[in-house]
């Protein structure tokens, strides 16, 4: 038995992502931009490129988190290990008149003095 904690790779978080957000732009008929956006310990997801009501955001946000976290089950026992505990959590950040709807993807940490 291995200590090694179970890792997924950035083609199975990137895949996982493509299908959630194709799926929450189908359905809430918005457009998100192609590139997926990891910035480490913030957010995973996509820029919006339409303004929509931050409920509706946040909406999109927690099916995206949902769909990319049942997206591992099928990504290998590893993946879907690491989903299961601590699966992500919806974001939506904005900043810069963007807005990126998403996934925090954990686990929570924290700095003290």
């Amino acid at each position: 038995m291995s200590n090694r904690p179970p890792s997924i790779s950035i083609k199975e978080i990137s895949s996982a992502v493509d299908k959630a957000v194709k799926v929450a732009s189908e359905k809430h008929k918005v457009k998100f931009a192609p590139e997926l956006t990891i910035n480490p310990g913030l957010i995973m997801g996509r820029w919006l490129l339409e303004d929509i009501k931050v409920s509706q955001a946040e909406q999109i946000a927690g099916e995206i988190a949902q769909s990319a976290t049942a997206g591992f089950a099928g990504a290998g026992a590893a993946a879907a290990d690491a989903r299961a505990a601590s699966p992500f959590r919806p974001v939506v950040l904005g900043i810069g008149g963007h807005v990126i709807c998403g996934f925090w993807p954990g686990p929570e940490w924290s700095v003290r003095e």
